[in-house]
């Protein structure tokens, strides 16, 4: 399970010629200006001729998108004037783009690795005496003003977005919390774990597609994460309806998060402090609300006059667990699916439990070596990659089913 861990819960514009589909004559650029050919840059590619006399000069950017135009972009400049807005450009844009959906997906892989550090970190502050509400409002009242400094603030729908996504994993813990008061830790992260079901099932009616492989792949991972959480026997009890609101509400979060790092491949800093903020103001109305029900319950002002406050450990899980982990994996979205984040992000149990067998003391049976070997089996099964034409969901590239429609 992860207790109050942000779930973790995807715009490839490689390198080469900027070939714009707009309707112009040959040899122009994107707004018509007739173009020179340079022929020891760039394996020929070529730059607008010069202004008319007074006209300043136009910088341009290689293997930037024209904005108004559907690019095809391979290599080239475009004016820097005409890159749309948003548009990926730096040594991300520059780089083969297989090795750019590699390196996002061990991203993503090393993502679940550190979050699976907060299982040990969060139980040593938990036995210090502070409450749940309050460790969160906490968390990720760090990670947020660590990171609202670096967002941006001219863009509403941008703004909307980042909150909508805050609001999905906010919800998300607020379900997990209502369900963890009877539900076992074990059945929530199985249930949790359920949301590679629910994304791949959005993103299937989503795009009109079925893609087998995604499917088997995250059936093995549900199967896995089974064996690992729920060994002996588990009993449906009425709180298993709240678990259900988690695998809905970080799902839609994925989701969101990809529709927003499609059409913002830049803004992965606004999205990520936009994100934390909603989770923490979620957090901190928790813990008054707590306070005010519960005259016994300690405040968020007694927390931090506390003689004993982790700080070490608030600090790693604010700042490196949440701040920099979601800022990392906002920029992983733009090149791995919603879908196939989902299930990498499955193993966490497995890793979780290797960290508590290293640092707790905690033994792995056999039973959590089977559930581990199945989600690993998941992730390998959505790796490959069999013959014939691949579809909108199957190139290997990274590319999100929102970029293949084009949106």
């Amino acid at each position: 399970m992860r207790p109050l861990a942000a779930p973790q819960s995807a715009v490839d514009f490689g390198a080469g010629r900027a070939r714009a589909a707009l309707a112009r004559p040959a040899g122009h650029s994107p707004d018509g200006a007739p173009m020179v050919a340079v022929p020891d840059t760039d394996a020929g590619a070529a730059l607008p001729a010069a202004e008319p006399t007074g006209a300043p000069p136009r910088a341009t950017v290689p293997g930037a998108p024209a904005a108004g135009g559907e690019l095809d972009v391979e290599g080239g400049a475009v004016p820097v004037d005409k890159v749309a807005p948003g548009a990926e450009t730096g040594f991300l844009a520059e780089m083969n783009p297989a090795l750019r959906s590699n390196l996002a997906r061990a991203s993503v892989l090393a993502l679940t690795i550190v979050w699976a550090t907060n299982f040990p970190v969060i139980k040593a502050i938990f036995d210090t005496g502070l409450t749940a509400p309050n460790y969160a409002a906490l968390r990720f009242t760090l990670a947020a003003a660590a990171l609202l400094p670096l967002a941006r603030w001219d863009n509403r729908e941008l703004l909307w977005g980042s909150a909508q996504c805050g609001a999905c994993v906010a919800m998300g813990y607020m379900t997990q919390a209502i369900a963890l008061t009877t539900a076992s830790a074990n059945k929530g992260a199985f249930i949790c774990a359920s949301q590679v079901i629910f994304v791949a099932l959005v993103n299937a009616i989503g795009t009109r597609t079925f893609v087998p492989r995604t499917w088997a792949a995250a059936v093995l991972a549900l199967a896995g994460v089974g064996l690992l959480e729920l060994a002996g026997p588990v009993r449906p009890e009425l709180s298993d309806l709240w678990c259900l609101g988690m695998p809905v509400f970080f799902g839609a979060g994925y989701i969101r998060l990809e529709e927003l790092m499609s059409k913002y491949p830049t803004d992965a800093r606004t999205v990520s402090a936009l994100k934390v903020a909603v989770v923490g103001l979620t957090a901190i109305g928790w813990s008054a609300g707590r306070a005010l029900t519960d005259p016994a319950a300690p405040t968020l002002l007694d927390a931090l006059t506390a003689p004993h406050l982790p700080w070490v450990s608030l600090l790693y899980t604010g700042l490196v667990t949440t701040a920099g982990a979601i800022l990392v994996e906002s920029y992983a979205f733009k090149y791995v699916p919603a879908t196939d984040a989902a299930i990498i992000l499955a193993t966490e149990p497995l890793w979780a439990a290797l960290f508590a067998a290293h640092m707790l003391g905690e033994t792995l049976s056999p039973t959590d070596i089977a559930g581990g070997t199945l989600v690993i089996s998941a992730c390998v099964v959505n790796e490959l990659r069999f013959g014939g034409p691949a579809g909108k969901h199957d190139k290997g590239t990274g590319e999100s089913a929102l970029n293949s429609k084009g949106d």
